[in-house]
């Protein structure tokens, strides 16, 4: 399992979208592997608790069925076989120890199966949560193989726009200062870094287009969940929206932790890329580690979603 986390977060949150659009081939064989052994150690599941706690009628008395030696080691073949499961080996050698024959069970048997099934039923949890991975790992890949088909296309039909950017930029309280920031952050993506950009303002939720990548802006000027949930209110967030957090404050008194370390809330889970700006009046964009990082960040995703 943490082998998958580990791949989907290097999916979800890399800035270099280039390398992770290579794996998608080893990337895609690995979930194909993966869901194979969660299928079969479902079966196995299945039919071990059938026989552990199947019951059969016999003289009008419940009888519990002498479950069978052997399962116990299908599942824990069948568990190391997933990747990133932890198997307690010491369980290998134990014996299964029938029920005796003709012995009456109270219902509260059945809501408190065996030992064995109780094991069982703590691999499927982690097994259930494998799957969970794999269903968000195969998302991601799904969704930057289309991704990388729409721009192949549009390169064939506008091959002499293949150098230019669209991108799509909501603020949700205009002020001079988020006028200041962002004609700042359009001069610098142009002449310091050659971006070729076509920017299109939206001014309100309805105007925003689905297709064309997000930026938006958002100052921290006081709490930053606070200032980050007036920012994205009402937006359809998803892959293709990065927001950028502004921090008034000069140098020595910027964040030391990333801004998406911080932001755990629900709200904001599924945006693409939340990016750390740091600015004051009479510096602009300043030059500074946060910055550096800022513009690798930002370049990356609209290389990745905004070529026209």
């Amino acid at each position: 399992m943490s082998k998958a986390s580990s791949m989907f977060k290097r999916v979800w949150n890399s800035t270099a979208d280039e390398d992770i659009l290579d794996m998608t081939d080893a990337f895609k064989k690995y979930i194909s592997v993966a869901q194979h052994n969660v299928e079969t150690l479902e079966k196995i599941y299945s039919e071990n608790r059938q026989e552990h706690v199947g019951m059969e009628l016999l003289k009008g008395e419940h009888i519990i069925s002498t479950p069978p030696i052997g399962h116990c080691e299908q599942i824990h073949q069948a568990s190391s076989c997933m990747m990133g499961l932890n198997v307690d080996k010491s369980t290998d050698n134990q014996k299964h120890q029938p029920y005796k024959q003709h012995q009456p069970i109270e219902s509260d048997d059945i809501d408190n199966p065996p030992e064995e099934c109780s094991e069982i039923n703590a691999k499927m949890e982690a097994v259930n949560k494998v799957k969970d991975s794999l269903k968000k790992c195969q998302d991601a890949v799904e969704y930057y193989e289309r991704n990388r088909q729409v721009q192949s296309s549009r390169h064939a039909r506008y091959p002499s726009a293949q150098n230019q950017h669209a991108i799509q930029l909501y603020c949700a309280q205009k002020t001079d200062l988020t006028d200041y920031v962002i004609r700042e952050l359009e001069t610098n993506l142009r002449r310091q870094h050659g971006m070729k950009l076509q920017m299109q303002m939206c001014l309100n939720v309805s105007s925003i287009q689905s297709c064309i990548p997000l930026i938006v802006i958002c100052l921290s000027s006081s709490r930053l969940g606070v200032d980050m949930s007036a920012a994205v209110s009402g937006l359809p967030t998803g892959p293709n929206t990065a927001v950028l957090i502004f921090h008034h404050k000069k140098p020595h008194a910027l964040p030391t932790e990333p801004s998406n370390a911080v932001l755990k809330e629900d709200e904001f889970k599924n945006i693409g890329r939340i990016i750390d700006v740091a600015f004051f009046e009479d510096m602009g964009l300043y030059d500074c580690d946060m910055n550096t990082r800022a513009y690798k960040s930002l370049i990356s995703f609209i290389k990745a979603h905004g070529t026209m």
